[in-house]
């Protein structure tokens, strides 16, 4: 072959996922080369230590929506962060009995219920 020849390539990027808590797992799993392609989505779910629920994420996730799913863009990195599901506290008074919830930082509650605040 003596004729010059004109070659071109393309290329699509990639872009690396870090977890920042080993509760998170990822759906589909990185490409082999550990990172994504150019806009695959991904799906993320938190599964919290037992007592506890997603209270949020953080990083380039924002939301308690869990599983979240989110679009491989450029390199990201997500976290979790967890709540106490709260305890049940029941209290005897002199007039009978109670039912009162034990009260959480971050939580507005009446005699009768907690709501998060």
């Amino acid at each position: 072959m003596t004729d010059d020849v004109a070659l071109g390539a393309g290329f699509t990027p990639e872009w690396a996922l870090v977890l920042e808590d080993p509760g998170i797992t990822a759906d589909p799993e990185p490409y082999y080369t550990g990172r994504y392609l150019d806009g695959v989505e991904v799906t993320l779910t938190a599964t919290p230590p037992e007592g506890y629920h997603l209270s949020g994420w953080t990083g380039d996730l924002s939301g308690t929506v869990n599983p979240e799913t989110l679009e491989m863009d450029g390199n990201k990195s997500v976290g979790a962060v967890y709540a106490n599901d709260g305890h049940t506290l029941n209290v005897a008074a002199s007039r009978g009995f109670r039912h009162h919830r034990l009260q959480e930082a971050g939580s507005r509650c009446s005699p009768r219920s907690c709501d998060s605040v």
